[in-house]
């Protein structure tokens, strides 16, 4: 039997619009849904009544009503509109779409189609859509907006801590005193105010480069400017940098293929300060210079990406070291 009545309405309807209830026979309740928010307002309304004060008139959640399926429908249609998956922060205070928690409590705090569903990826998953590498995603944005410095800027600085230790900025502008900060969109963090807060304290401004723009709300601060992807789309347009554009437009469906890329770039940067120190100092360069020195990349960081220092040394065309002379 897959109808019940309603003791309230007298109506017969589906079990899907009855609560559950493990403590009746059948284990729902016994007054419909409908029925259970009418007698629940009720009760609201005598007790405000009661301790002198009127409640607004009720209105109901536009999304409050829908099936799981209609909801995972939304998530769908964000999906084709933005060319990427929606995330939590895509929905808040977003008056087309259900909120985040509107799903949380349908899919996670009760079982769907008694399924354990744990997270938001989980809840993607069942939409059929395709989740992404965050991670991957931020370094491959990283990456492009590195390159799109090089491309706007004459100095820079990768990864410099000259600034703050606290803090090492993802891009520094000297002549411009500005921080660029690689950023997946313009949500506000502690990370974010801290970051902002310690450029501050030596007079720097501060870009955060985003990929793309939520409907949450960023950090309101002077000196700090949110910069998104189409404009910087606009900007290379005017210096003819076709390629890194459709990087950039395709990051969702290729940010995973990036990975020699971005070896192969950070690579390239390393060799550039390489032969700038031996051009400033006219003398090729020991791993000691390196230590706690902030205008060029550490000891460590060109190890890692080369496998050693000679191996660092010999891609910038620098003569090596003997061994001899590396263990002195």
């Amino acid at each position: 039997m897959t109808t019940k009545n309603c003791r309230r309405c007298d109506t017969v309807k589906d079990k899907s619009n009855f609560n559950k209830n493990k403590t009746a026979h059948d284990g729902l309740q016994k007054y419909c849904r409908e029925c259970t928010r009418k007698f629940n307002r009720q009760n609201k309304e005598r007790k405000a009544a009661r301790d002198g004060y009127t409640m607004k008139p009720y209105q109901e959640q536009k999304f409050a009503r829908i099936s799981e399926e209609e909801l995972l429908d939304y998530l769908r249609k964000f999906t084709a509109e933005n060319d990427r998956p929606p995330t939590t922060e895509d929905l808040e205070n977003n008056p087309d779409y259900p909120c985040s928690y509107t799903y949380y409590r349908r899919f996670i705090y009760k079982q769907y189609k008694d399924k354990r569903v744990e997270n938001w990826n989980a809840i993607l998953t069942l939409a059929g859509i395709e989740i992404v590498d965050y991670f991957s995603l931020w370094r491959a944005w990283e990456y492009l907006v590195e390159r799109s410095v090089q491309v706007f800027e004459i100095d820079y600085i990768f990864q410099y801590s000259g600034i703050s230790e606290e803090s090492r900025p993802d891009i520094v502008i000297p002549s411009k005193k500005l921080i660029i900060d690689a950023a997946t969109s313009n949500y506000a963090d502690k990370r974010k105010m801290k970051q902002f807060n310690n450029a501050r304290k030596f007079d720097y401004a501060v870009e955060f480069w985003c990929l793309y723009k939520t409907t949450a709300n960023g950090l309101n601060q002077e000196n700090l400017k949110y910069v998104f992807a189409d404009e910087i789309i606009e900007r290379l347009q005017t210096y003819g940098e076709t390629e890194l554009i459709q990087k950039i437009e395709q990051i969702y469906q290729r940010h995973l293929d990036y990975q020699q890329e971005i070896l192969f770039h950070k690579k390239g940067y390393y060799k550039m300060k390489l032969i700038e120190f031996v051009e400033k100092f006219n003398r090729k360069p020991m791993t000691r210079d390196f230590i706690n020195n902030n205008d060029y990349p550490s000891t460590t960081s060109l190890c890692s990406a080369f496998g050693s220092f000679n191996a660092a040394l010999e891609y910038a065309g620098i003569n090596t070291y003997s061994r001899e002379h590396m263990n002195e």
